[in-house]
């Protein structure tokens, strides 16, 4: 039945619009002519009663007196028969029209009824056919009660009532196929430009995401669509774009340090007389854990991506956490780092991911600084406030929202090797962010100052950014831990 009912149902929404409208319209249309033809039918028909009331209180009057001439001289429409008829049922009076005939309608006079009264009867016993209003009253008179009759036609309304009917019956199909057709025709013209979007969208492949739609221009439904369809086809081609940029960066940065242990590989194997097997096991294990932070680091990211960090959250002793990692970083730092400024701040977090941010940070600041690096850690409000400062050359006033992206070095004459895989800062920013924080950087006088803010109890934000989508969850990764056997974290930016 379903089936059926799909399949003779127009798929068109063209065609929908414009049956949709026809059938509105024709109900509208026969409600209306409904109400109409009845509202005439009784206006007529109480135009028809008032006229018979007029003939009953005029004859009514004129033979109250008992005396009564044999011909009523009644004044108005002759299609109004009058009869005035004693208590025997004799006709006393009667209008021209119909005299000298016997009583039209049988009613027994009574005393008490004294207003005037209204029946419908289908033809006169006079010999006219068709239906009849009567009006009727009883009058005392010194010789007895009599009744006054009178009888109207409701021949000519009926008439004029059809009449108008068929008129309405002929006019409704061509209004009803007027309707059809401007609608046809105006929603044919208000979908045409959805056609083209959906043509034009139906050609657009994943090689093809610089082309537009054409916007019709405008404020309606049609115009806000191609807009949002614009807007959506130049998210789509950001997102492959960075997609693209992403995988060349990352086999890049895989490739070269897989080229360098492989290539030392070959060289010793193909000399192995000179060759230093533990000076070669040495260097490749460095590679080795290049890539290995290179991979934590493109878990972290796909982590982001997927929502899924700040999962698991406890509570976390921010300033224990600073304290390790700098008590770590110290071993093999050029620089000294002062943690004076660090004061407890315990809040709710992911201590492995909170790590990592601080990790990346310090390391960050190590290799810019010249002479030392400063981290302070604070409660103000509801917020810890972590800031890791260094006195090396900063970063341009136009270049601080750049450094938070992936793959981004400032510095790319700095070797790889030095200068990590740019994407530290892009994963501490991720993880802050994750926890409903934020990450600025400023100027240091000199150097750079590098400051987060965490909310101290649990806060998730709307982490969704342009198109790129930061809803569901995954696995979690072993690669947001901190390292805690490597000399200095690869994973950081180049500013």
């Amino acid at each position: 039945m379903t089936a059926r009912t799909g399949r003779r149902w127009p798929r068109s929404v063209r065609a929908r619009t414009a049956l949709v409208a026809v059938a509105v319209v024709g109900a509208a249309l026969v409600v209306a002519g409904l109400v109409l033809l009845r509202t005439l039918s009784a206006s007529l028909t109480s135009g028809v009663d008032a006229s018979a009331r007029l003939r009953v209180e005029a004859v009514a009057n004129i033979v109250a007196g008992g005396i009564v001439p044999t011909v009523l001289a009644v004044p108005g429409d002759d299609s109004v028969v009058v009869q005035v008829i004693d208590g025997s049922g004799r006709v006393l009076a009667a209008s021209d029209n119909v005299a000298d005939e016997r009583p039209f309608v049988t009613i027994h006079p009574t005393p008490t009824a004294t207003t005037v009264r209204m029946m419908t009867v289908r033809g006169l016993p006079v010999g006219e056919q068709g239906v009849f209003r009567v009006a009727w009253r009883s009058i005392d008179t010194p010789r007895g009660p009599w009744t006054v009759v009178a009888a109207a036609s409701l021949d000519p309304a009926r008439h004029t009532v059809a009449t108008l009917g068929t008129a309405v019956a002929a006019s409704v199909p061509l209004l009803l196929a007027l309707v059809g057709l401007t609608a046809w025709l105006l929603a044919g013209r208000a979908l045409a430009p959805v056609e083209v979007i959906r043509s034009q969208v139906a050609e657009i492949s994943g090689r093809a995401l610089h082309r537009r739609v054409p916007d019709p221009g405008g404020r309606d439904e049609v115009g806000r669509l191609a807009r949002t369809m614009n807007d959506m086809l130049q998210r789509l081609e950001e997102a492959q774009a960075g997609q693209r940029r992403f995988v060349a960066n990352a086999s890049h940065e895989l490739r070269s340090p897989l080229a360098s242990a492989l290539t030392q590989l070959q060289v010793d194997r193909a000399h192995p007389e000179s060759a230093d097997w533990q000076q070669t096991a040495d260097e490749v294990e460095a590679e080795l854990e290049r890539v290995q932070h290179l991979v934590d680091d493109l878990l972290g990211l796909a982590r982001a991506d997927e929502g899924a960090l700040a999962k698991g959250r406890t509570a976390v002793d921010l300033d224990e956490i600073v304290r390790d990692e700098v008590a770590r970083q110290k071993v093999t730092s050029p620089v000294p780092i002062d943690i004076r400024g660090v004061t407890p701040v315990q809040l709710q977090a992911n201590a492995d991911e909170l790590g990592r941010a601080v990790t990346n940070l310090i390391a960050n600041a190590r290799r810019h600084a010249r002479s030392c690096v400063s981290v302070t850690l604070a409660r103000r409000d509801d917020e810890a406030i972590l800031v890791v400062a260094d006195d090396g050359p900063g970063v341009p006033a136009d270049q601080r929202d750049r450094v938070f992206g992936r793959f981004v070095r400032l510095d790319d004459a700095r070797p790889r090797d030095t200068g990590g895989s740019g994407l530290g800062l892009a994963i501490t920013k991720e993880i802050v962010e994750a926890h409903g924080g934020t990450i600025t950087i400023g100027d240091n006088h000199p150097g750079a100052r590098l400051e987060i803010r965490v909310p101290i109890r649990a806060h998730t934000p709307d982490r969704r950014k342009g198109s790129t989508n930061r809803t569901g969850g995954g696995p979690r990764f072993a690669g947001l831990a901190r390292s805690t056997n490597s000399k200095m974290p690869n994973g950081q930016h180049e500013r």
